[in-house]
């Protein structure tokens, strides 16, 4: 049974892309569906994401609380304007933990499969096969079509399934 749904989402001016998935009670999670809008600007995006799947959680590039040149509001803020509920973290999570985060998803140092992708998710797919790291463990960004979608992706695995947890404790004195 899926707990919840879910938006991760990936601004930029090329090629923006949103990748929607569940979550189940095991914590799997299964991207479903994908929208790549070329040269595009975050109200189309968020107007075909709320016609496909309203009203939730979103977890897009930390980058979109900023204003943008072209627009009074920030990429979260028209999200937010289209009824979704952004969860962001303040900064970038650092490249090789959010791709850390990624890999620990697609399979676990006990084996466990903890993601799957439909195959209709084109862009996702093909950016699972293809990426490839650079010398400092981020993503090569050197082919402009290809990170989107990985991106979006990772931008919410990395929110909800960190490496670096930070558990804090409480001292009785």
């Amino acid at each position: 049974v899926a707990s919840y749904l879910w938006w991760g989402v990936d601004f930029n001016v090329d090629y923006m892309t949103a990748v929607l998935a569940c979550q189940f009670t095991d914590r799997t999670v299964h991207f479903f569906d994908e929208v790549r809008l070329k040269n595009s600007n975050t109200e189309e995006m968020a107007r075909k994401m709320k016609a496909i799947e309203p009203n939730i959680e979103v977890y897009p590039d930390p980058a979109g609380s900023a204003r943008s040149t072209t627009s009074r509001r920030s990429d979260h803020q028209i999200l937010r304007d289209h009824g979704f509920l952004i969860r962001a973290k303040k900064s970038h999570p650092s490249h090789i933990d959010r791709l850390n985060a990624l890999n620990r998803k697609l399979r676990d140092a006990n084996g466990t499969i903890g993601m799957t992708v439909d195959p209709r998710c084109n862009y996702l797919i093909k950016d699972l096969e293809q990426c490839q790291r650079d010398k400092k463990g981020g993503l090569a960004k050197d082919n402009i079509e290809l990170t989107h979608a990985l991106d979006a992706c990772s931008y919410a695995i990395s929110y909800k399934f960190p490496i670096r947890r930070m558990i804090g404790n409480t001292i009785q004195w």
